[in-house]
Order: structure tokens, then sequence, then C-alpha cells
């Protein structure tokens, strides 16, 4: 039936993420070793485990190439087949973990983003600054952070640098760029940021001063708007002080 449909199709999705975000983008990118160097033994033999078990739950929506890929990744028996393995198993999830990482990739996206809208070559290491007023803890996820993005140091200070600003949930980073930027050219783009920033904050300030939809809307709605609300303040006043430094 419909809802079946829908259950198979969701599992389905979320197996593809899992798969294509996270274990070859992410995860794979993650261990890689440095240019010209081998990948160490216990690495390379978790890295077969883990992919063995992506297979296993891939397995009922692609039996065949599954089973091939099964086959290939290690000699087995004749009748060693994953159409009969054990199903994974599931355990309990670290939720701190995965915010943590959710967090850790979003700054290696934007310093990625960073580099690209001005030109800087990947293999430039930078330097990064993070407001001391709303630090994030990233714990184990630093090294990554710093290999996936090419860092060479993260610090606070009360004195901000002048430079790329952006922000990861309510944090600011800042990636100093004094004497490797076009002032006037930066200057027009926080200016294009900051009027688009305003736009949409009226527009959520519009949601919430109508008395229809906000007696109508359910609580948490009501709430997402408001943190819509508060992000999008908290972005133009790291813009304006931005702006103000350039």
């Amino acid at each position: 039936d419909h809802f079946s449909k829908y259950r198979i199709s969701d599992a389905l999705m979320c197996i593809y993420k899992l798969i294509w975000d996270d274990y070859c983008s992410w995860y794979l990118e993650m261990i890689k070793p440095e240019f010209g160097k081998p990948i160490d033994q216990e690495t390379f033999e978790k890295t077969v485990s883990l992919f063995e078990t992506l297979l296993k739950a891939l397995h009922p929506f692609m039996p065949f190439i599954t089973e091939e890929l099964w086959h290939e990744l290690r000699e087995r028996k004749e009748k060693e087949c994953i159409i009969i393995g054990s199903w994974p198993k599931t355990s309990d999830v670290d939720n701190s973990v995965l915010k943590e990482g959710n967090i850790a990739f979003e700054l290696i996206t934007q310093v990625r983003n960073s580099r690209n809208a001005k030109g800087i070559s990947p293999k430039e290491s930078l330097k990064l600054y993070q407001n001391p007023d709303n630090k994030v803890s990233l714990n184990s996820f630093w090294p990554i952070v710093k290999k996936l993005s090419n860092i060479n140091e993260v610090y606070s200070s009360d004195n901000k640098p002048s430079g790329v600003s952006f922000m990861v949930g309510t944090a600011e980073f800042i990636i100093p760029l004094e004497g490797k930027i076009d002032v006037a050219k930066e200057r027009e783009v926080i200016l294009k940021d900051i009027e688009y920033q305003r736009g949409f904050m009226a527009s959520v300030d519009k949601k919430l001063s109508n008395e229809k939809f906000v007696s109508g809307a359910p609580p948490q709605v009501i709430e997402i708007e408001r943190k819509k609300k508060a992000d999008a303040e908290s972005k133009i006043k790291a813009l304006e002080e931005s702006l103000t430094r350039l």
C-alpha cells in the first residue's frame, strides 16, 4: 500500500545518504593518508568491515551488485554469501558526537566555500579565528577540521581580524585575509549579504506579527520561526562588524 511504499522509499534514501554522503564523502576523506603514504592496516580492516555492513543494509534493495561486491572484498567460501549473512545489529548512539560531527562538517564546508569565493588555493594553509563569545566545542573533531580544510591554527582573542566572516549556527568564525582580498569587492559582497539577511528577517517578522498565523500554528513551528529571526539577527550583527573592520 501507499504507507509501505513510503517507508521503503524513506529507508532507501537513508541508506543512500549513509553510503554516499557519510561513507564515500566524509569518512573516506577523513581516513585518507597523506599523498604517497599507504593506509595503516588497522584502518584498512575497519574500513572494509564497515563497507561490508553497508552492503548488508543495501542488499534487499540491490541484491545482485551487493552480492558481487561482497565476494570481491575478501576470499570467501562458496556458500558464504551475503544473502544468508547476519543482519547488522543496532547499538546505542551518542547524539553529542553526531551533533559535533555535523558542526565540524558544516565548518569544513564553509572554509572551503570561502576559499573558492576568494580564489585561495586549497594547498595554502590558513588560520581560523573563533569568536570567544560563542565558541563551539568539537573535541576530537578539531584534527579532522584542520586536516580537511587545511587550517594550521584555530585561535580566539578580543581583537577580531579582518577577513572572511561566516556563521556556523550561532558561532562566528573568521578567516584572516589581510592583504589577500580586494576590499572594495569584499565590501560589496558583505552589503549584499546584509541586505538579503534583512529581507529574510522582515519576512519572518511578517509571519510572527500575523495573529492568525501565531494563533493557529503549533508551538514548535512558532519556535522555529523565532529561532530563524534570532539567527538572522546574529548574522547581520557579524556582517556589520566585518564591514566595520574592512
